[in-house]
């Protein structure tokens, strides 16, 4: 390695001032080039993606939020006024979600006990659920245990997971 450092190092000194200047100048463009695309432009592009994406993970977060208050509000007020006249708590979600327009939407019903029941929704109406919800406990006082709604990509539409309890 010696001896091509050493002919590199000869090689330069018989050039003349001149192009040495131009040779030399060439080489510290052609590095600065090197960094920028090297190390700069990956730094800024990530930098960008990372603005781009935490700006949609914020507004999932309002999105939550906004559909947590609104299961909130129409949960409140429960409290059943209509008869079930002997139906079970399955044959109630069955009924409402067909009268809801969601029996596409439900992909697995299973009950949990006598009077627990687990739904899945998949692509379903935020809305429609949102009002079948509100009916399920208004109408037929029951409660919701547990709930798990996600967004989709299509706008309006979520899946969710439901866990509700019939009133004794």
């Amino acid at each position: 390695m010696n001896e091509h450092l050493q002919k590199a190092i000869q090689t330069w000194m018989q050039l003349r001032p001149r192009e040495q200047t131009l040779i030399g100048t060439a080489a510290v463009l052609i590095g600065l080039m090197m960094v920028y695309s090297i190390v700069w432009e990956p730094v800024v592009d990530n930098v960008a993606h990372l603005k781009v994406q935490v700006k949609e993970e914020q507004d999932l977060v309002v999105w939550m939020q906004n559909a947590a208050k609104e299961v909130k509000q129409l949960t409140r007020g429960q409290g059943g006024n209509r008869s079930t006249q002997g139906q079970s708590l399955l044959a109630i979600i069955d009924s409402s979600a067909k009268i809801a327009k969601l029996e596409q939407a439900v992909k697995r019903v299973e009950p949990d006990s006598q009077n627990k029941v687990r739904v899945w929704l998949e692509s379903a109406v935020f809305d429609d659920v949102a009002k079948w919800l509100a009916a399920l406990s208004s109408t037929y006082g029951v409660e919701i245990e547990s709930a798990s709604i996600d967004k989709e990509a299509v706008s309006g539409r979520v899946s969710a997971r439901f866990e509700f309890k019939g009133s004794s």
